[in-house]
């Protein structure tokens, strides 16, 4: 269960994904999210950039 105050929504196609993240503890989520996905990113050889077309 999520913690009071704490909101993520995403959206997916077949080329991007937009994720939204809120509450108190957001910033800390982002940074371990970006971590997780630089290492999946490497690990696949994917292209990637951090703002939407």
């Amino acid at each position: 269960m999520a913690a009071e105050g704490r909101h993520t929504i995403y959206h997916a196609t077949d080329s991007a994904i937009t994720i939204g993240i809120q509450g108190h503890d957001a910033q800390e989520r982002i940074n371990q999210l970006r971590n997780a996905l630089a290492k999946l990113i490497t690990k696949q050889g994917w292209t990637t950039r951090d703002e939407p077309r």
